[in-house]
């Protein structure tokens, strides 16, 4: 089976290249991404020279540098002669492996091999020698080779996956509550969170004045319904850690009944993660329910 064969078992999307590292990992990369020293690249949309025909599958080895050498061919030649029970490294001094060429595709200085004629291969093992000239490591070889033992299964590389989007405060929703009782603010996070997460809250007042018409010393946070009394800093600030599995918690805040009519009171709880430039602002209403009592009216 040839390397044509080979990435037609793969089922990679456009623009995806399947990697062999020097340790024999398998992986799949987007084009354009960096690849490790010594990493084979194989190409299943690599080009053509010809205009109007087909792209056909490649094969490159990295160096230290970035810079890839083509190595399709003598993969191919080193694959055809082992499937032909042939010696790899004995395919004419031009175009053996070791050489790499006439223009050598090895980046390795070439090795002579002697060779005694006594050596077996096992059928269910393969002689990597005509890859390592090529300056592949002896477990990328197999993991190469490997690749040719099951063609009728399917290659399933490791694609690598999205990194999560950081949680960030959605919103922030303040209710109204009768002067004596507790201000609920209801707070929204843009999805649920996978790891523990900080978030910086800030209590602030309005119209309403803090210490005066509401606590500003504490609140009270309720998450996944078990409720904690959380101390508030002098400039309003405190933190919430959101445990996993969490996509909302609420901040209840409580006001004083003064008995004196004001009329209806406001102040804001503002907050934002770590992921989060601008902070989300939510607004409380304090309802005054003490209506003026007129004690004593005089009619002329």
């Amino acid at each position: 089976m040839g390397i044509h064969a080979l990435l037609s078992l793969t089922n990679l999307a456009a623009n995806q290249l399947l990697v062999i590292d020097r340790n024999g990992n398998v992986t799949v990369i987007n084009s354009g991404e960096p690849v490790p020293e010594g990493a084979i690249i194989l190409d299943p949309n690599g080009s053509s020279l010809v205009p109007g025909e087909q792209a056909k599958p490649s094969a490159q080895l990295a160096d230290a540098q970035g810079n890839t050498q083509p190595i399709t061919n003598d993969i191919e030649q080193i694959l055809t002669a082992l499937e032909q029970g042939a010696d790899p490294t004995a395919l004419g001094e031009d175009l053996a492996p070791a050489a790499g060429g006439v223009q050598g595709s090895a980046l390795t200085t070439a090795a002579s091999i002697d060779r005694d004629g006594t050596e077996i291969i096992a059928a269910t093992q393969f002689d990597t020698a005509g890859f390592e000239a090529l300056g592949l490591s002896r477990t990328q070889s197999l993991s190469l080779l490997n690749l040719l033992q099951a063609p009728t299964a399917p290659i399933i590389p490791v694609v690598p996956e999205e990194p999560d989007s950081p949680i960030v405060i959605s919103t922030i929703t303040g209710d109204s509550a009768a002067e004596g009782s507790n201000n609920t603010f209801s707070v929204s996070l843009s999805g649920t969170t996978s790891a523990e997460t900080t978030i910086v809250l800030t209590l602030a007042s309005g119209t309403a004045t803090k210490d005066v018409d509401f606590n500003g010393t504490s609140v009270i946070v309720v998450i996944n319904g078990v409720s904690q009394t959380v101390p508030v800093n002098q400039d309003g600030t405190f933190q919430v850690t959101v445990p996993t599995n969490t996509n909302s918690f609420s901040v209840q805040v409580s006001t004083a009944d003064d008995g004196i009519y004001e009329g209806n009171e406001t102040f804001t709880l503002s907050g934002k993660s770590a992921a989060q430039e601008t902070a989300i602002i939510g607004t409380a209403t304090i309802v005054d329910d003490n209506a003026p009592v007129i004690n004593d009216a005089t009619v002329n």
